[in-house]
């Protein structure tokens, strides 16, 4: 059973990376029409943001039981990978990333409590950064209501989720949690001779460590932010290579409305079509053309597939060995 059960999983991901593959080639084809083969440019920008993601997940770690670099480094690659193209929700990719470290025999507690409080982190930074942007945007241009119904509903929605998932974290989540799931006992079976209860409260004693970890906490945060403003690179130069220089806080202006918008709109798969109208709104109240706004979500979309596909390539690959191992 377990061994169909991989392999189901194994062939969803085929299905799904082949499908993601053929409805990029058009959106790839069409961006390198406009900006030419120095589309590549983007997938080597966007390491610095992707790095400093990175390091901000090894912090949350417990001083000396980090994961290795490599570990690191593969664990956030596959976990992009599964956000931007597969239809999780934007949170598969947490899931995977806890399943690597656990068939590397990390214990389930600390990696759970590990991408719990990333997963927090980027939320709250999410919102900090959506707050600098619109900020940003006042100061700058000053907009009407339009605009703001869309910036202050993206933000309102993000606050909110950020400060209820901080709150429920600190009551005991993964109890409560446990509780419920102990009502279908043939769905959730506890292994190691723990009760689901016993299993919870090791979570939500790893989480409360980890929040008690404060000088690591603050680096990771801090890492965190850094790759939400490096993200605005990327904008700047897609939107040089289409030949509308802007400036670096127009950039960044740009990049954290529209991560906002398309974070707000997480039971989207990939945000496909909020991230695509939210820059083209924002753009717009910085004089730059509709259809500019378009083509610079496009330009996203192509880097993602760039990075993603061979991501979603590897998990597979990985998934196949282990099949063949059982």
């Amino acid at each position: 059973m377990r061994k169909a059960s991989l392999a189901g999983v194994l062939l969803g991901l085929t299905i799904v990376t082949a499908l993601v593959t053929w409805q990029g080639a058009g959106t790839l084809s069409q961006i390198i029409t406009q900006v030419g083969w120095r589309i590549a440019w983007l997938p080597l920008v966007y390491m610095a943001p992707l790095a400093s993601a990175l390091l901000s997940w090894r912090y949350l770690f417990p001083p000396g039981k980090a994961p290795r670099l490599g570990l690191c480094i593969y664990g956030t690659w596959i976990n992009y990978a599964v956000n931007w193209l597969l239809p999780l929700g934007q949170v598969g990719g947490e899931l995977v990333r806890i399943r690597l470290l656990i068939q590397r025999q990390f214990a389930a507690p600390l990696a759970i409590a590990s991408i719990v409080g990333d997963q927090t982190l980027q939320l709250i930074s999410q919102a900090m950064y959506g707050v600098l942007g619109a900020a940003l945007l006042v100061y700058r241009y000053g907009q009407g209501r339009e605009l703001w119904t869309i910036i202050g509903g993206s933000l309102v929605v993000l606050l909110g989720v950020s400060g209820i998932f901080y709150w429920i974290q600190h009551q005991g989540l993964f109890y409560l949690l446990s509780r419920v799931a102990r009502k279908f006992p043939r769905m959730f079976n506890a292994p190691n001779g723990q009760t689901l209860e016993e299993q919870a409260q090791g979570i939500d004693l790893a989480l409360r460590d980890l929040y008690q970890r404060r000088d690591r906490l603050v680096m990771a945060g801090l890492w965190r932010i850094v790759s939400r403003v490096t993200a605005a690179a990327e904008t700047w130069l897609v939107l040089y290579l289409l030949g509308h220089s802007v400036s670096l806080a127009d950039a960044l202006i740009l990049e954290s409305l529209g991560q906002a918008i398309r974070s707000a709109a997480f039971l989207i798969p990939g945000g496909l079509g909020a991230q695509e109208g939210g820059l083209m709104v924002i753009g717009a109240a910085l004089g730059l053309p509709p259809s500019l706004g378009l083509s610079l979500s496009l330009c996203k979309r192509v880097r993602e597939l760039l990075l993603g596909v061979p991501g979603l390539l590897a998990l597979q690959m990985e998934e196949g060995r282990r099949m063949i191992r059982l």
